[in-house]
């Protein structure tokens, strides 16, 4: 057969494609269903009779008098040149009949990676060159003005008829399929990395649907081309992304009235959410509203959502921003990358109060070794969701470990791969996600269960887990980097409020009150740029306020903001806590990032001090640490065993970070003995309590003398524990804890009137005399010093007893008793 001739078939009518007809499997007793005869438009009867005797001449209908089925058509408008499609409702049909799967767009995609040029085929009125069975043909007659019809052809709209069109394709480009083609349904996709490539495989194409009897659209089909356009994706070299046209149509859209309008809209932009990062949290509100609807409705069907108002359901200026955003979103989508297998894959998740996410990347190998901001990473997904019902109230633990393995169950056709994949996340914990009590030994069994179970989910991949710190926010770069930036004023006005050195910033000499002449000078800035619809002008304030009456402050005014959020929680407004003072500052004023700005700067330190006594002599060290984990108080006991050896006797109260694996196999290697007391209980525990709470009043006291924040506490840190250390404790006998711990004398501020005098000159000779015999000279008095501090502590200890026994409400347990003073002489064995 020529090529001229091949050509000329293909694109011909003939009958239908040369395969096994459709045989529609019903469900067990469906009984036959019938729909009543409906009205139609003059034009409409019209356009049906034509169409109708076109149908039937060409043998694709024919005329049924006695058939037990009839299906409903509906005439649709289409755009010139075809004015009307008709269609045949079948959802009566689809309830009763048998649903088969489709294959995964995105992971059938994929296959396209390395290639450079394309052609797409569509086939000419696809579902009518799929033949139907003599036995099911009357399934699906439709009724008419003129009677009813039996189609011999398979109807769209069907349940079967997608999985049957895509298991023809299947059939007939089997050996080809993901070897240079991609077939969706009546759409050909093919694929090559140079133009001869592409040339063979489209004369195998060709040849193919001769042999089968695929005719083709020649006004659909596109050869040799760079960027195609593919079941709704723009594909080419670079990547994959979404057609313009159809984002365009979805920006273009008007604000929907009714439920079902909005159901129509968060439909189709679920289809482009592996595109949108954070696509769950930014839809979250119109999520709820339609739920809210579902809910009024009593069903999620179109037709009942059509009834329900959205304005009755909630809806106002918070879902009209929402569906701003979320059109934003659209016009900035990310387009995804083509999968290297040569390349390292980089899979980060996180999860929030309500929401979850992770993005999956992939990076040239050269890159692993540069730190994680200066990685050149090109995205490959993004994977968003919400935590309802009982997943909202789960621990943070569990969010985040969900974020991560749900994330690798969806994406395990790109992860599963022999190199494997790194897998970053900001909570430390997740290490151990294999072994929970590592993370913390008082976890619930329940607890400890699920995340077993979901660590053996992971066991089919190749990965390592790696943990990322939280202020290095990583998934801000990343998100920054594709078109999702956070606002920069916003991110400046936050960074602003957070730096204020002063105990109060009304106490400064440059601050300065804002005035009335300030807030109209910025909004008239402003409103000079762009009109804002949502605020209106006040003649009793003489500003331009909200619907509520509140003060517009404009979005860019950021100094102005700081000023207000000063006033509002600073000097007689008390220092209240961030709820209060956005309160204050709510009912007057008004912009877009109020509640964020008021808390960021309300907000406290967090961090934490890990309080490290030797017992014996009471020398304190106070170790400044971010988090409260078993890697900071691993690092503490380290720090202390390399400068004063290690310690075989511990007592701590039963925090995690105490109770871990990582330290407990610390214990073990060293030989120590891990001695557990209840936490904040002065009676088993007292000794550290006394130090936590001179630590506390300490710090406060130094802040307020030199006027610093609480917050930085961190500054002042040394400082206390050098009081704490070098002052005289009565305990001792008026010896300085650093005295009984080292020998070195105390030191105090008064040092600095007679401070102390040195030798300012010694021969060599002295020098290594004094080397031999001071050391024993300080184990001498260390001693003696021992002997008198335990003497000293042993006295008031029996006179603290005694004390207590003569009151019996608060006398001491012989149990809690023998504990403590166990306890105590252990400390002091180990000392001496």
């Amino acid at each position: 057969m020529s090529k001229r001739r091949l050509l000329c078939d293909i694109w011909a009518v003939s009958p239908p494609v040369d395969v096994p007809p459709l045989r529609v499997q019903l469900k067990p007793h469906a009984t036959p269903v019938r729909c009543s005869a409906r009205r139609y438009a003059p034009m409409e009867r019209a356009f049906m009779d034509a169409h109708l005797a076109e149908l039937e001449d060409l043998g694709l209908v024919y005329r049924n008098y006695s058939s037990r089925w009839a299906l409903a058509p509906r005439i649709v408008p289409k755009p010139p040149p075809a004015d009307f499609r008709m269609c045949i409702d079948s959802r009566a049909v689809n309830d009763i009949g048998m649903q088969w799967p489709m294959p995964q767009l995105d992971a059938v995609i994929t296959h396209v990676a390395g290639a450079k040029v394309f052609f797409i085929f569509d086939w000419f009125r696809g579902y009518w060159q799929l033949p139907l069975h003599p036995d099911s043909q009357e399934i699906f007659t439709f009724m008419t003005h003129r009677g009813m019809y039996t189609p011999t052809r398979v109807p769209m709209g069907a349940k079967d008829a997608v999985a049957y069109c895509q298991s023809v394709v299947e059939l007939i480009f089997g050996d080809l399929l993901y070897s240079g083609v991609l077939v969706w349904l009546d759409d050909i996709l093919g694929y090559a990395e140079s133009e001869e490539e592409l040339m063979e495989l489209l004369e195998k194409v060709l040849q193919r649907c001769a042999k089968f009897g695929v005719k083709l659209n020649p006004a659909k089909c596109q050869f040799f081309v760079k960027e195609v356009t593919w079941c709704g994706k723009v594909i080419s070299a670079d990547g994959v992304t979404h057609s313009p046209e159809r984002v365009q149509g979805l920006v273009d859209l008007a604000s929907p009235t009714t439920a079902a309008d909005l159901q129509q809209f968060v439909c189709a932009i679920n289809w482009m959410r592996a595109s949108i990062p954070e696509f769950a949290c930014v839809t979250a509100p119109l999520y709820d509203i339609l739920e809210k609807a579902m809910q009024v409705s009593g069903a999620r069907t179109k037709r009942k959502l059509g009834k329900v108002s959205l304005a009755s359901v909630g809806w106002g200026e918070q879902e009209e921003e929402c569906l701003a955003q979320v059109k934003s979103k659209l016009l900035g989508i990310v387009p995804l990358a083509h999968p290297r297998a040569d390349w390292d894959l980089v899979l980060v998740a996180d999860a929030s109060l309500n929401h979850w996410g992770s993005i999956l990347t992939q990076l040239p190998p050269e890159d692993a070794s540069k730190p994680l901001l200066k990685q050149r990473h090109q995205p490959l997904a993004f994977l968003s969701g919400h935590f309802r019902g009982s997943s909202h109230s789960w621990p943070t633990i569990e969010k985040e470990a969900f974020a991560l393995v749900e994330s690798c169950k969806r994406l395990e056709y790109l992860l599963l791969r022999p190199r494997g994949f790194r897998l970053l996340t900001d909570h430390r914990n997740l290490v151990y996600i294999s072994n929970p009590y590592a993370m913390d030994s008082n976890m619930q069994r329940y607890q400890a269960d699920k995340l077993q179970r979901w660590s053996m989910s992971l066991t089919c991949f190749q990965y390592e887990i790696e943990h990322i710190r939280g202020e290095d926010n990583v998934w801000g770069d990343l998100l920054s980097r594709w078109g999702a930036p956070l606002d920069a004023s916003r991110s400046a006005r936050m960074h602003q409020l957070a730096i204020i050195d002063q105990v109060s910033p009304l106490q400064n000499s440059t601050f300065e009150w804002p005035t009335y002449e300030d807030i109209v000078r910025s909004q008239n800035t402003a409103l000079s740029r762009q009109v804002k619809s949502n605020i209106r002008w006040d003649d009793p304030r003489g500003a331009f306020t909200d619907k509520d009456n509140r003060v517009w402050i404009p979005d860019d005014a950021t100094d102005l903001q700081q000023r207000l959020c000063v006033i509002s929680h600073a000097g007689a407004s008390g220092h209240r806590g961030v709820d209060a003072s956005t309160s204050i500052l709510s009912d007057t004023f008004v912009w877009d990032t109020l509640s964020t700005d008021m808390a960021s700067l309300s907000e406290q330190s967090t961090g934490y001090v890990l309080v490290l006594k030797d017992n014996m002599s009471g020398y304190v060290e106070l170790v400044e640490c971010a988090r409260a984990t078993s890697e900071f108080a691993y690092q503490g006991l380290i720090d202390w065993f390399k400068r004063f050896g290690v310690v075989h006797t511990w007592v701590s109260d039963q925090g995690p970070h105490f109770t871990s694996d990582v330290i407990d196999r610390l214990r073990h290697i060293l030989g120590a003995h891990h001695h557990f007391v209840t936490a904040y209980s002065p009676l088993a525990n007292g000794s550290v309590e006394v130090v936590n709470r001179l630590l506390l009043r300490s710090l406060k006291a130094m802040a307020s003398e030199l006027k610093l924040q609480i917050k930085q506490w961190s500054t002042l840190q040394p400082l206390v524990q050098a009081a704490l250390n070098g002052m005289p404790s009565d305990r001792l006998g008026a010896i300085a804890p650093i005295t009984a711990f080292t020998g070195l004398p105390g030191s105090s501020q008064l040092n600095a009137i007679f401070p102390p005098t040195f030798a300012e000159n010694c021969s060599l000779s002295w020098a290594e005399e004094q080397q031999q015999k001071r050391p024993r000279e300080v184990r001498t008095a260390l001693d003696a010093i021992h002997q008198q501090s335990s003497e000293t502590s042993s006295r008031k200890n029996a006179q603290a007893r005694g004390r207590r026994a003569k009151n019996p409400e608060c006398g001491w347990q012989s149990s809690q008793l023998a504990i403590f003073c166990w306890q105590l002489q252990q400390s002091k064995a180990a000392a001496n």
